[in-house]
């Protein structure tokens, strides 16, 4: 019924999807808080606090942590754009510091065409001590949602966002490679938002390459799968553009060697299939074609299923926009959350 009443919003029947959502709201308090019943009471009181915010956040409150979060975050979400203080106040009752920062990302996306002094108070107090990306990727999503409303405005925040963004020598491997990807996020909202002086956000990004750590809880016959993995994830931004050909063709050749060289039992034997297969598409895609089709014909028709399937990749790489590339590696490589992405 949530979908429903979201169904008629979307249809301009505002009324009528209040209506649905009073007439079950009885109903839906009495659903268990615990697990797919309390996953049930969250998502409707997504919808439910467009027009009864008080008892959406009391449909809440009972929930499990992770799933309280999860939807209140939501609710920022949806809040943003449409009532800022209710978005800011939200998120203020979110316990748990990552997807409470994570959640502010996307709020002031939506928060900043309509009160940007408020969405800027919230990227102030991001604690880049603990999430040192997030600061830059706030600054960045909120420059891309500016950029046709205030053009001068936009430029200036993503300059900021670059300038934020820190070199990521003394964090850990995963802070790192997330510093990286947010690099090439602002470098793609660059060719939109400020396209002349691209140039020197793709070098600012490449600048802040990771070096891989390839003892990275690894051992034995895993080293190998973790190193194509860490060579994918650098490749993949390098491959989005031409600035540097040579660059992606070279670390994309131990990859396509890798994969030539897989057996039988091969699937097992990869990490971060998504950047190992968007590098060779990028870089070769006949060439990434050729290898996908053998690879299909030589597995076990049997497994075809239940393995892993670059082909699937390979196809949705091949039939996409530049924009929905880059969308999809910032979501799937580095793990950003992605302009109008909705839901964790």
């Amino acid at each position: 019924m949530a979908k429903v009443a979201e169904g008629f919003l979307n249809l301009g029947e505002r009324e009528k999807s209040r209506q649905i959502l009073q007439q079950h709201l009885e109903q839906v308090g009495t659903l268990s808080p615990r697990q797919w019943s309390g996953y049930a009471r969250g998502l409707f009181a997504e919808q439910l606090a467009r027009f009864d915010l008080e008892e959406a956040l009391k449909l809440v409150e009972e929930l499990e942590p992770a799933y309280q979060a999860r939807h209140l975050i939501n609710i920022a979400h949806i809040m943003g754009s449409e009532n800022p203080p209710a978005a800011e106040m939200v998120l203020k009752r979110v316990n748990n510091g990552g997807l409470s920062q994570t959640g502010v990302v996307r709020v002031v996306y939506r928060m900043a065409p309509v009160d940007l002094p408020r969405a800027m108070r919230l990227v102030q107090n991001i604690d880049v001590s603990e999430f040192p990306a997030d600061r830059p990727h706030a600054l960045g999503v909120m420059a891309y949602a500016l950029k046709d409303q205030d053009p001068q405005k936009a430029r200036k925040l993503l300059r900021q966002a670059l300038e934020e963004l820190p070199f990521p020598s003394t964090y850990g491997n995963w802070r790192a490679w997330q510093i990286f990807g947010v690099g090439f996020t602002l470098a793609r909202f660059a060719e939109e938002i400020d396209p002349d002086n691209l140039t020197d956000y793709f070098w600012q990004a490449l600048a802040r390459a990771p070096t891989p750590d390839l003892t990275y809880h690894v051992v034995g016959q895993w080293m190998k799968a973790n190193e194509i993995a860490l060579l994918a994830k650098l490749a993949v931004p390098v491959a989005q553009y031409d600035a540097m050909p040579g660059m992606a063709q070279q670390l994309a050749e131990p990859i396509f060697q890798y994969l030539d060289e897989l057996g039988e039992g091969a699937p097992m034997a990869l990490y971060d299939a998504e950047a190992v297969f968007t590098v060779i598409a990028l870089v070769h895609p006949d060439r990434a074609v050729d290898w996908a089709i053998r690879y299909h014909q030589n597995l076990p028709e049997q497994r075809r299923n239940d393995a892993l399937q670059p082909w699937l990749i390979l196809s949705r790489i091949l039939t996409s926009s530049r924009w929905e590339i880059g969308q999809s590696i910032d979501r799937s490589v580095f793990y950003l959350w992605t302009i109008d992405q909705y839901d964790l």
